[in-house]
């Protein structure tokens, strides 16, 4: 799968590059196609590493489409458990339960050679067993015996529910300038989020993903043909809300459990939270480009939007017991409802920096200026300046 999934990294979208985390999942039947780009020496970047770039389609003056599909299910999958496995005490492996993906595309001309639009529908979903997890015959039940407690016949399946739908217009507005305008919003569900062998289904959270949404300009407009003015703007609404489990329905006075001795949670989990964040990012660069050289310069700067990003934290009875063999060994105390914010009034970041190619070797060197200025209870502000240099050969 491709996502914006790439933690402490960045990604870009032909808008704007932003450290996004972990919520978003493109529609890939809105991309034409997608560059990696792993050497250093990038002062565009804000972080070292990879640096992704989705670059959409915008269809033209011929009308196109395509749909991908495929489907895949227990049957048509393996296992790898073995006797010696089994043996150590493993019961079930992970494996593919179901999983399928539909994604038709298309676009093409409102006003020729002015106007185009392009537009994709993706319904995705997996179903993942998950190893060593099953259902409880009594979820509320203060002791877990694997042996006599479980439903061996019902293992626990990790599920991922994806909706996207992506819109986007391109307008030819002269011969040197084009603007875009786009929409992506993803759907996404999580129905046992955190599940694992460790973590029981009822002690997972029911987390819808919604809304999950970015709006995005961008104007381009090649002034020469060596040079290149590139700017965008993108809005990127997301709110995921991880709520007390739904099958088996769980309560708001059931209190987790923690078992020590093998790390197992049950009953509820640890933790419920209601989370919101909507970063704005506006980026402005010049390219120049010679026989060798491949200038640019320019700024990103991102701030939060609609308010201050909030995670809002709630536990099951303000209280997390853990047992040790079955017994009751200790209590954690919580005072619950508790709200996290902060805010981004700016997160600048200044950059120049050339790409010098030389036969078989590329030398990659520039300089970046960054700028926070974020607040919780009280402001901070901070600044570095940062050289960066790379060679591939």
């Amino acid at each position: 799968k491709t996502a914006y999934e790439i933690p402490k990294r960045e990604w870009s979208s032909d808008v704007c590059s932003s450290d996004l985390g972990v919520t978003f999942y493109m529609n890939e039947g809105s991309v034409q196609e997608v560059s990696v780009q792993t050497d250093g020496g990038n002062a565009e970047a804000q972080f070292a590493g990879v640096w992704m770039n989705a670059i959409p389609k915008e269809g033209g003056n011929t009308f196109h489409w395509s749909a991908i599909g495929l489907f895949a299910n227990e049957d048509l999958s393996t296992t790898n458990l073995t006797d010696d496995l089994k043996a150590r005490g493993l019961t079930a492996v992970n494996g593919l339960k179901r999983t399928w993906d539909f994604n038709p595309n298309g676009g093409g001309p409102i006003f020729k050679d002015k106007l185009w639009y392009y537009g994709a529908y993706r319904n995705n979903q997996i179903d993942k067993y998950v190893a060593n997890s099953y259902f409880a015959k009594d979820p509320l039940a203060w002791r877990r015996a694997p042996d006599t407690q479980l439903d061996l016949t019902k293992q626990g399946v990790d599920t991922q529910v994806h909706i996207n739908f992506a819109y986007r217009f391109t307008w030819q507005a002269s011969q040197k300038n084009k603007i875009s305008l786009g929409y992506e919003r993803d759907r996404r569900r999580t129905p046992y989020r955190r599940i694992a062998s460790t973590v029981s289904p009822e002690a997972t959270t029911w987390t819808p993903f919604y809304p999950n949404a970015i709006t995005t300009v961008v104007w381009k407009a090649p002034l020469t043909s060596r040079m290149l003015i590139d700017t965008g703007f993108m809005s990127y609404v997301q709110d995921w809300d991880e709520r007390r489990q739904i099958n088996p329905a769980v309560g708001f006075n059931t209190i987790s459990v923690t078992e020590a001795s093998t790390g197992q949670i049950y009953r509820a989990s640890t933790v419920y939270g209601h989370n919101f964040d909507n970063p704005l990012t506006f980026r402005s660069s010049a390219a120049y480009v010679t026989g060798s050289h491949s200038y640019k310069g320019g700024f990103v700067l991102r701030k939060r939007g609609n308010g201050p990003s909030y995670n809002n934290i709630d536990v099951n009875g303000n209280m997390n017991y853990t047992f040790r063999n079955g017994v009751p060994s200790s209590i954690t105390l919580f005072a619950t409802p508790i709200q996290q914010t902060n805010t981004i009034n700016a997160d600048l970041g200044l950059f120049v920096q050339d790409s010098w190619a030389m036969s078989r070797m590329t030398i990659n060197y520039g300089i970046r200026y960054d700028y926070l200025h974020a607040s919780v209870r009280s402001e901070e502000h901070t600044s570095e300046l940062q050289s960066r240099f790379g060679i591939s050969y």
